[in-house]
């Protein structure tokens, strides 16, 4: 079966969504919930770090679908 270009970019999105977006997610997360002397720049950064991480992950795994299904 010959994959066209589109889909060797919707791979190379999903591996780079799926290595950058929990390490965004965890390190927005874990200094909301450990620390308790957040600055509002520092809790302004771990927030939109966490949503950006997560946002990666849920694309990464609607890419993943996406591609599961076209190939079934």
């Amino acid at each position: 079966m010959k994959k066209s270009m589109k889909d060797a970019v919707l791979l190379f999105i999903e591996i780079i969504f799926l290595a950058f977006g929990p390490a965004l997610f965890a390190g927005g997360l874990f200094p909301i919930i450990l620390s308790q002397e957040l600055g509002f720049a520092e809790y302004r950064a771990a927030v939109v770090s966490a949503i950006m991480g997560g946002l990666f992950i849920i694309i990464a795994g609607g890419i993943a679908v996406y591609r599961y299904l076209k190939y079934s």
